[in-house]
């Protein structure tokens, strides 16, 4: 069986992706970027507030290895994970699964000494998710901004 095909204006196209590909890459790194720091305002919304340090603590960034580029929200403060995942038997019967991590809770209670310098006795605290709720509830956004991004380069 034979077939032909006809490759008139192929050469254009190539010409054009490899000039659109470094746009192409810029749209999205701004893109994700974007995205990310939606995200992160989201999260700073819902992040619960007793001195605003946490809330005041969210951010955004992107980064590439290569090919890949990834927009990241966290927090560099040391009891964000806590928050978020809640911590010791009251934690763990909150029934808080998340998918790809592992989450392991202390078992025993325990106590620690408040800024004041009274000791308190605890079980732990139930979770209070933002991080991950801020990121689901951009999900849709998220593949819709990043399609746009690339359909918009390739027009």
């Amino acid at each position: 069986m034979d077939f032909k095909v006809d490759s008139k204006g192929f050469d254009d196209f190539i010409d054009k992706m490899s000039v659109n590909s470094e746009n192409l890459e810029n749209n999205v790194m701004k893109t994700v970027k974007q995205i990310a720091q939606e995200i992160a305002d989201d999260a700073k919304d819902l992040a619960p507030v007793d001195t605003g340090h946490l809330r005041e603590n969210i951010f955004s960034r992107v980064v590439q290895d290569g090919n890949i580029i990834v927009g990241e929200v966290f927090s560099n403060i040391e009891y964000a994970a806590y928050v978020e995942f809640g911590t010791g038997t009251v934690g763990q019967s909150a029934g808080l699964t998340r998918e790809g991590i592992n989450l392991h809770y202390r078992q025993t209670p325990w106590r620690y000494k408040d800024e004041e310098g009274k000791w308190h006795y605890t079980k732990g605290q139930k979770p209070q998710p933002f991080l991950y709720p801020a990121m689901k509830n951009n999900e849709d956004n998220i593949k819709e901004k990043l399609k746009t991004a690339v359909v918009m380069e390739l027009r």
